[in-house]
């Protein structure tokens, strides 16, 4: 009987599943109660004038993106540095790495557009009357939510090139 081979297509959906499985039964999602009690501890020490003084927003804001950062960078180090065994034991089965990485960004794509949610739900809640400035391209708080995501995104992308 022959044997069915998976494509990259289907190595990558079967992959995704998995690392969501994961999510649920290893209780990763416990990263967006740190990402919250992070949030909550940036924002309680920035000042109160933060997006209407320039000295307060700069610092706030420096604060923030290196939360961002921090976050996006443990994402996925944690999670590849735990399966490197495995990767490498499915990899001489006929894993193609290309699709377990792209199922890794497409995970962690998820992953940080949620923590970017949480993120700029923090900031909203502390600095509700000081956002009512327009954006640059949409409204402040879509800005501030796209330019969190792109900051977590990014360095969690350079995570899993360092992984």
């Amino acid at each position: 009987m022959k044997e069915k081979r998976i494509g990259r297509i289907g190595q990558t959906k079967v992959y995704l599943g998995k690392c969501l499985r994961l999510f649920v039964s290893e209780k990763q999602w416990i990263s967006f109660v740190s990402t919250a009690i992070i949030m909550f501890i940036i924002l309680q020490v920035t000042d109160s004038d933060m997006f209407r003084d320039y000295s307060s927003t700069k610092n706030g804001a420096f604060a923030i993106i290196c939360a961002c950062v921090w976050i996006g960078l443990f994402n996925s180090i944690r999670s590849i540095c735990k399966e490197r065994a495995i990767i490498k034991r499915e990899h001489r089965t006929g894993l193609h790495i290309s699709s377990y990485i792209l199922a890794h960004v497409l995970y962690e794509l998820m992953i940080c557009a949620a923590e970017s949610f949480l993120i700029i739900l923090f900031v909203v809640i502390r600095y509700h009357t000081n956002l009512t400035f327009a954006g640059l391209l949409f409204p402040m708080v879509c800005d501030l939510y796209l330019t969190f995501f792109l900051v977590t995104f990014g360095s969690d992308m350079l995570a899993i090139l360092i992984s």
